[in-house]
């Protein structure tokens, strides 16, 4: 290309330094310079910083978590249901009153009931077992009638109390524990409080039987169980989570559990007679369980996979614990 002779280039260079001051003095007159701070204008927003993502195991910048130095101790995964009620199999309705924050156990409480010939039966037999506690959180005191002076009289230890529970789950048979909220409540805060007293319960409850656990609050939304979760809002569009015990046991009777005066809402074993009778009465659960192309919905956690969850727990626990986490 022809270079342009010096002055073409002077004449473009002149050019441009007019319209640059043309271009600055229409600037200027378009308003007056802005307000400087504390002369009357407001005061500039905060700059807002970009978030830095962190590792959510070692929560740590500059890496996610499959990449993680400390993978080995992140959280567990939450189990998946693998296996399936077997028709006349012993399901134990298993409830615990407990203080949730410290993971302590108040009370246990279970009934017992078996499928068989496409209708639903007690199973004779039920365990109440209050252990010793001089003291309860103000939830449990206030909400749980006669359990703080239950647990003050009681002289049982947590000790005692497994080897009642696992002697039960021997002489009636039990093979499948149903328990609604089980796996993030009831179990985890069992185990905690086991695990502090040197107790195995998974491996207990295996060795007495047990093949794993029924959890609604699992398999109700995992399979759109519509009928039994909450119905859509204005938040949700469609039906979504689960119904509370005591929902599902007036969906089930028409009645409240405190309106039933064979009842104590908030005491285990009573909470689990609830969980028995709307399990028996609603069909959409005995049609999750026992219907048709019900091989396909697994609906148990199996007991092996339980332990690990719950090892993986504690592994990730002291972890936190470590490095203050």
């Amino acid at each position: 290309m022809e270079e342009p002779d010096d002055e073409m280039g002077e004449s473009n260079a002149t050019g441009a330094a007019i319209a640059g001051t043309a271009t600055a003095a229409t600037a200027t007159r378009k308003g007056p310079a802005p307000a400087v701070e504390g002369e009357g204008a407001p005061p500039r927003p905060p700059v807002t910083k970009k978030r830095r993502i962190c590792c959510s195991v070692c929560r740590k910048t500059g890496h996610q978590k499959p990449k993680c130095p400390d993978l080995e101790y992140a959280d567990a995964e939450t189990p998946k249901p693998t296996l399936n009620v077997v028709e006349g199999q012993v399901i134990r309705c298993w409830d615990i009153e407990s203080d949730a924050k410290t993971k302590v156990v108040y009370e246990s409480g279970s009934c017992l009931t078996k499928f068989t010939n496409h209708t639903w039966h007690d199973v004779p037999g039920e365990l109440k077992t209050v252990l010793h506690h001089t003291a309860l959180n103000p939830w449990c005191t206030d909400n749980c009638d006669g359990l703080a002076s239950e647990c003050a009289e009681s002289t049982t230890t947590l000790r005692q109390a497994m080897d009642d529970d696992t002697s039960f789950i021997k002489n009636n048979d039990v093979k499948i524990i149903k328990a609604h909220n089980g796996l993030s409540s009831d179990m985890r805060i069992l185990c905690e409080h086991g695990a502090r007293e040197g107790i195995d319960v998974l491996q207990e409850w295996k060795d007495a039987g047990i093949v794993g656990l029924l959890d609604p609050a699992v398999v109700i939304p995992k399979y759109k169980i519509t009928e039994l979760q909450h119905s859509p809002d204005k938040k949700h569009p469609s039906p979504w989570s689960y119904l509370s015990n005591g929902a599902l046991y007036a969906k089930a009777t028409g009645k409240t559990m405190e309106q039933d005066p064979q009842l104590s809402h908030h005491r285990a074993l009573d909470d689990s007679k609830a969980e028995r009778t709307w399990m028996q009465n609603l069909q959409p659960m005995t049609d999750l369980l026992f219907g048709e192309g019900a091989q396909q919905r697994p609906s148990v956690i199996s007991i092996h996979d339980l332990q690990r969850w719950f090892d993986q727990k504690q592994k990730n626990a002291a972890y936190k614990a470590r490095n203050g986490l």
